[in-house]
């Protein structure tokens, strides 16, 4: 891989990166949820969270609580 395909590759992750931490933020906001209380929320367990129950951590049922 030469230096111009690496870059590239970075610059496309950085674009994906920043969309989705984006899409996040925007979706919180939608619901009347404060992402910087609900992102950490999530994603400090998410590693350990059993992956049959991860539908506990979606942002619309945190809204209900």
């Amino acid at each position: 891989m030469n230096d111009g395909n690496a870059e590239s590759i970075c610059n496309l992750l950085r674009m994906n990166v920043t969309l989705f931490g984006y899409t996040l933020i925007e979706t919180a906001k939608i619901n009347n949820v404060d992402p910087q209380a609900w992102m950490p929320e999530v994603l400090d367990p998410i590693a350990d969270h059993k992956i049959t129950r991860l539908d506990e951590l979606v942002l619309w049922r945190y809204a209900q609580l």
